[in-house]
């Protein structure tokens, strides 16, 4: 297999705004770990000797991280994820930006819901408008929440809790990719 013309692109910047580019002419290493279900996807990066102006960039608040990598012409999304925390090392001659993401962390931590619902409310509109709430987008899995909830049901707290509660009784797994 041929492992030459080889291509990345990392970019950072705000969720709705102009980020950096970091491309493969930089040192880049990265790693992304995917999953099903609530264990969040992560990715590592790691950047060789960006200028002082560029670290600043990326250590800003509310950053999130597009990873592609693939061959010349041929390069794929691997990861979009919130940037987590970002450290800038010492290590002479060069200086090396690491930064850790998390897929959907902010959105995770941050959203609360106050949410009622009637009694014989479905479980599965319970389900949908909390995935409202998270603001996070979805996607048809074919999946479909069984039961109602005789008595009603209320929530107030973060989306994470109340997605847990009600993809338990359901019997479901939640999960967020990209």
């Amino acid at each position: 297999m041929e492992l030459f013309d080889r291509a990345c692109r990392v970019t950072i910047g705000p969720e709705a705004g102009v980020g950096v580019s970091i491309t493969d002419e930089f040192r880049v290493w990265f790693k992304v770990v995917r999953s099903i279900g609530e264990e969040l996807n992560t990715a590592e990066v790691e950047i060789s000797n960006l200028s002082e102006e560029t670290r600043r960039q990326i250590q800003r608040e509310n950053q999130v991280c597009l990873i592609e990598a693939g061959y010349q012409g041929e390069v794929e999304v691997l990861a979009i994820a919130d940037v987590t925390r970002s450290i800038i090392r010492h290590s002479p001659p060069e200086i090396i930006t690491s930064i850790e993401c998390s897929d959907g962390a902010k959105a995770l931590r941050d959203r609360r819901v106050n949410l009622s619902f009637e009694a014989g409310s479905s479980v599965q509109r319970v389900l949908d408008r909390i995935a409202q709430e998270l603001a996070l987008g979805s996607r048809a899995t074919g999946a479909r929440a069984e039961g109602t909830y005789l008595s009603g049901v209320s929530f107030s707290g973060t989306a994470k809790d109340a997605l847990n509660q009600v993809t338990r009784k359901a019997g479901l797994i939640w999960s967020i990719q990209n």
